[in-house]
């Protein structure tokens, strides 16, 4: 998670939609105890902001919402939350198996991802995951 700590210094305004001085906002895929964790780090660092919180568990987004004081929007469908113009960029965090399909969806939607290690389930959808980027 160290890595995620450096990410609102590494996103200037000009590659996202927001403008000087505006939070990132950001939607987590994935709202379990792994999303959960990132969203407590997001949740203290400048610059940022929990807009969005996806997962397919009802208690899951619950306790996603603590970490936006109950200000994010929740979604149980990742593609509805691509659509929505108030994401900048999403983390996801969903088992290994399906980052790859994720990850493409956001880049497509025009979303910036951050993803974990291990980043896809296979060599190739590495490799083109790459390509795309």
């Amino acid at each position: 998670m160290a890595g995620l700590t450096g990410i609102a210094a590494k996103f200037p305004a000009h590659i996202s939609n927001q403008h000087v001085g505006e939070p990132l906002r950001l939607g987590i895929i994935g709202m379990g105890s792994r999303g959960s964790g990132i969203a407590s780090i997001v949740k203290t660092l400048p610059g940022m902001e929990l807009t969005a919180c996806c997962d397919v568990l009802d208690i899951h987004l619950q306790n996603g919402l603590k970490f936006s004081d109950g200000k994010a929007e929740t979604y149980t469908d990742y593609r509805k939350m691509l659509e929505d113009r108030d994401v900048d960029g999403v983390v996801i965090t969903l088992p290994e198996h399906l980052h790859y399909q994720a990850a493409v969806d956001a880049l497509e939607s025009g979303k910036h991802i951050y993803l974990e290690k291990t980043m896809t389930h296979t060599i190739s959808e590495a490799l083109d995951l790459v390509e795309k980027v």
